[in-house]
């Protein structure tokens, strides 16, 4: 009898161990499948903004299909750190008929429709992970790409240095860059961590946080303009080729 139960036992630890292995599995699987469509999403918003719509169609019809691939899937049968979400469903469909809607404005040759539609697909991702704590590398991406944002405005504004303010704001924007930056490298996966094209964008993003500093540290208007200029370049590829 003794020898039954602990048998028994030891068949319920082990199905339970390979049932959390299916669980993450599933989530991995998700991950895996919306970033493939992401990937072409990403590249159709460069050549949107870029005007070239033959490329951007192309990229927006794979992405599509790959994203009907990820609904068919797991729009009923969400990963467990989906379960209880109740917009599970409605994001993943909405993003669909984003894409969709996008590609048949692009093909109408209505590029500027395209990017309106197309531009709340980032953030509907972002925050279907962020509201069920789930991180992956994209979201380290966005971030970077926060900062930028709020960094960004002293492009166009000229900036007052004798301000404690604007001074505050430019130390702690550089500061919070360069440590996303640093995050990005520590946290990439184990493909790009050793993808010498990855580490030369950071490389020379690290660079420009270090000249950002100077145009702050020396009251340097023209540095600070021409180095954020840089920045907002490499954030955009970043995102392109690894967000």
């Amino acid at each position: 009898m003794t020898g039954r139960f602990l048998l028994a036992a030891l068949a319920a630890l082990v199905l339970s161990g390979l049932a959390g292995t299916s669980r993450a599995s599933e989530l991995s699987d998700f991950n895996d499948a919306s970033a493939d469509a992401y990937r072409h999403y990403r590249a159709a918003v460069s050549y949107l903004r870029t005007g070239n719509t033959a490329l951007a169609a192309i990229e927006l019809e794979a992405a599509t299909g790959k994203w009907q691939g990820v609904t068919g899937r797991f729009a009923a049968n969400p990963p467990d750190a989906f379960a209880d979400d109740a917009a599970w469903t409605v994001t993943l469909n909405g993003v669909g008929q984003r894409l969709q809607q996008a590609l048949t404005s692009t093909d109408a040759g209505d590029l500027k429709m395209a990017r309106e539609t197309l531009a709340p697909v980032r953030d509907e991702l972002g925050a279907l992970r962020r509201r069920n704590g789930v991180v992956v590398f994209s979201d380290r991406v966005d971030e970077v790409t926060a900062a930028m944002d709020r960094l960004w405005r002293f492009r166009r504004e000229r900036p007052d240095f004798v301000s404690a303010e604007t001074l505050r704001e430019l130390t702690s924007g550089t500061a919070i860059l360069g440590h996303l930056l640093r995050r990005c490298r520590e946290e990439a996966p184990a493909a790009l961590r050793g993808d010498p094209d990855f580490l030369r964008f950071l490389d020379s993003a690290v660079e420009g946080v270090e000249r950002l500093w100077q145009a702050v540290e020396g009251r340097d208007e023209q540095l600070l303009i021409n180095t954020l200029r840089e920045l907002r370049s490499f954030e955009r590829l970043f995102f392109l080729r690894f967000g």
